[in-house]
């Protein structure tokens, strides 16, 4: 595993809005907006010399997923949004590996991990990388064998105006890790992409961790994944392939709604989804006393 931490048994990979990585034939550009300079100099404090990663938003053509099959081993897929034909694909993560040794006779390596990609350069590359990040200059990494006179693949960082809206909401904490929820039917898996936090009051972010909301916005993705597998295919032939689940939790009032396309879904769903969703939401009232929180997450149908 790339992030795998023996000390915790966790990593989170710290999300910038407005981060976009898109692939295309031999091409990767990673776009950084000029806005988000600050929060992009914290990763590189906060990263080792050799590796630095950070997390993407979704994008809305296609999108790089990674499934548990029933064998228990996960592969990627690459997804399309609203049936469009894929034009690029966008990746959830990306790691920058300094560690790419000479003797390998390569430039730089680019190649998809999980639903991320993994860039690995040789160390002289990654301080310059690092440099320009710093002074906001545009980056080229050629990938592929030393001495070809064209590069297997390009990967581009390249800072951009930042013109199309994010996943901010309106709340002082936002999404700090990267959705990975992920359940399988028979036929389709249903996938939590995206959180929003809408609502939550002063006296919240004074004493909870970014951990905190991230655990409860996992649990309740989790179960509604697992009330909702069951009924994968009918959600889907209704039109209903993106659907959003709204929470919340306060110690006066607990909650939540589910619809699509601007309605509620169904009461055959509700009645799955309040089996699971019910004793989870009783047990954050205990934790959120200081709430509200109110919380939209959003989930797709894939084939």
């Amino acid at each position: 595993m790339v992030f795998q931490d023996f000390k915790n048994y966790q990593y989170m990979l710290p999300q910038i809005p407005g981060i976009m990585i898109h692939m295309q034939k031999k091409e990767t550009r990673i776009n950084f907006p000029n806005s988000k300079y600050d929060e992009i100099m914290k990763v590189i404090s906060n990263s080792n010399e050799h590796v630095m990663a950070v997390a993407a938003n979704f994008s809305t053509d296609s999108h790089l997923v990674c499934i548990q099959n029933d064998m228990a081993n996960y592969q990627t897929q690459a997804i399309n949004i609203q049936n469009k034909p894929r034009q690029v694909t966008g990746a959830s993560f990306v790691v920058f590996n300094g560690a790419l040794k000479a003797s390998t006779g390569l430039i730089a390596k680019s190649s998809i991990v999980e639903d991320g990609v993994m860039v690995q350069i040789q160390p002289d590359m990654m301080a310059a990388f690092r440099q320009s990040l710093r002074e906001m200059k545009d980056f080229r990494i050629p990938c592929g064998p030393v001495g070809d006179s064209e590069p297997e693949e390009v990967v581009i960082v390249k800072w951009i105006e930042e013109t199309r809206k994010v996943n901010q909401g309106s709340s002082p904490l936002l999404a700090k890790f990267r959705p990975t929820c992920c359940s399988r039917g028979q036929t389709r898996a249903i996938r939590w992409t995206e959180v929003f936090f809408l609502e939550s009051k002063e006296a919240i972010v004074q004493h909870l961790e970014p951990v905190d909301l991230s655990r409860l916005a996992e649990t309740l993705a989790t179960s509604c994944c697992v009330a909702l597998v069951q009924h994968l295919d009918s959600l889907k032939e209704s039109g209903m392939a993106i659907f959003a689940l709204r929470v919340m939790v306060d110690a006066e009032r607990v909650g939540y709604e589910a619809g699509s396309n601007g309605i509620a879904l169904p009461a055959s769903y509700m009645n799955s989804l309040d089996n699971e969703m019910i004793p989870v939401l009783h047990n954050a009232v205990s934790q959120f006393e200081d709430g509200p929180v109110i919380m939209e997450l959003i989930f797709h149908i894939i084939d």
